[in-house]
């Protein structure tokens, strides 16, 4: 038997993208979570005593990763080593191989794959069991070639055969090693262990060839990015499990406020919704609100909703943005037919007034900013009279030209 991780795709370097967390406290400890990360993978493997972890291309998210970065890493090395746990690596486009880049050697149970050409290392377990693992690794960010196609054939005198692929599945085009699920299957290994992918996905029937996903989210479409797989092989027997390790996650929220009527309903309704979020890992929470009612919608204001549950929980959430809904009924118009040239004359007569100063003036009262109009330029206001125009042709009918 053996049992090994399978992580891919870390980007311990790369900083967290379209959000802006409202509270300092939150902001802090996002400076850690890439940090903190690489810690619970190494615990994740310690806790789990595997034989090995594989890294499967993309550990940095830069081709040159700062010294710091790279400390960092090492230092989990180092800690896998005192556990007698092997690490197999291979880089990704995002953090291609080349020698000159890094600052630190690498302990000695790490093994590394550096070149495009396919490479087989064998290893021995600590209960004797022999492994073949095959990989390769990128030079450059792009590779267009079919790596799959040199991979050996399942080695015979192996106990167990891997396969490490950084790539993407099909593309004829595709600039990341693309390949086929019959080229990889026709090789016969025990597992494929995949990266490039960033969410989990699992490609066979037998569960065999499998993208890990990242293990931490950077950006909102990240939203399954948060485990490693524990995979534990017993001769033909296969068992994976996903092990939590992210230490934050993107949540997208939907919430259907039909019978809510007062905004204290709305307020306990979501409250209920974060509060199961809660737990170990930070949350990056997007909130969209369905069915929302005509009584409601003079009362709602996100805006207060975010500074309330963001100031409510300031260590476990950042909520970037509520949007809203409203129910089907609602959005019904009695359109009243107008010929154009009224239209057109009620429009300008509005303009004549200083619509971008009346329409801002709310938003300037309730919210305190100050020389708003003075930092918009000219372009900025055709703009907003543009849409402001669209909007208000929208909501009148034309009557039938005759």
């Amino acid at each position: 038997m053996i049992r090994f991780l399978h992580t891919a795709d870390l980007h311990i370097d790369r900083a967290f993208e379209g959000v802006m967390p409202t509270e300092n406290l939150f902001a802090d400890r996002l400076l850690t979570a890439n940090e903190r990360v690489l810690e619970n993978i190494v615990e994740a493997a310690i806790k789990a005593q595997v034989d090995f972890v594989i890294l499967a291309g993309d550990t940095f998210h830069q081709s040159f990763s700062s010294p710091k970065v790279q400390r960092l890493l090492i230092d989990a090395f180092q800690q896998l080593l005192q556990a007698e746990i092997s690490v197999f690596m291979v880089f990704g486009n995002h953090d291609y191989y080349n020698k000159s880049r890094f600052w630190f050697h690498f302990p000695k149970n790490v093994f590394l794959f550096t070149e495009e050409e396919i490479k087989t290392i064998k290893f021995t377990t600590k209960n004797g069991k022999k492994v073949a693992v095959s990989a390769f690794s990128y030079q450059s960010a792009q590779l267009t070639k079919r790596k799959a196609l040199p991979f050996p054939e399942r080695q015979k005198g192996a106990d167990y055969h891997l396969g490490i692929y950084h790539g993407e599945l099909g593309g004829v085009d595709s600039r990341y090693a693309p390949f086929s699920l019959q080229e990889l299957e026709k090789k016969n290994y025990d597992y494929w262990a995949l990266g490039h992918i960033h969410n989990p996905e699992v490609l066979d029937q037998e569960g065999r060839i499998r993208y890990a996903g990242a293990p931490l989210g950077h950006t909102r479409k990240e939203i399954k990015s948060r485990s490693v797989n524990l995979v534990e092989i017993n001769k033909e027997i296969l068992q994976v499990k996903q092990i939590k390790v992210a230490t934050l996650e993107f949540q997208l929220i939907t919430c259907d406020v039909d019978s809510v009527q007062t905004v204290e309903e709305l307020r306990l309704r979501l409250q209920e919704k974060l509060e199961r979020l809660l737990g170990e890992a930070q949350q990056f929470v997007e909130i969209k609100l369905i069915n929302v009612n005509e009584e409601l919608i003079s009362a709602l204001d996100t805006l207060e909703l975010i500074e309330f549950f963001n100031s409510l929980y300031p260590l476990e959430l950042s909520i970037s943005d509520i949007s809203w809904q409203m129910k089907e009924e609602a959005l019904k118009k009695t359109f009243i037919p107008f010929e154009k040239e009224v239209i057109e004359k009620r429009f300008e007569e509005l303009v004549a007034c200083d619509l971008l100063k009346t329409l801002s003036e709310p938003l300037i009262a309730k919210r305190g900013v100050k020389d708003l109009l003075e930092i918009t330029d000219v372009d900025f206001q055709k703009e907003v009279y543009k849409e402001a125009k669209r909007r208000f042709y929208s909501s009148f009918e034309l009557a039938d030209d005759k």
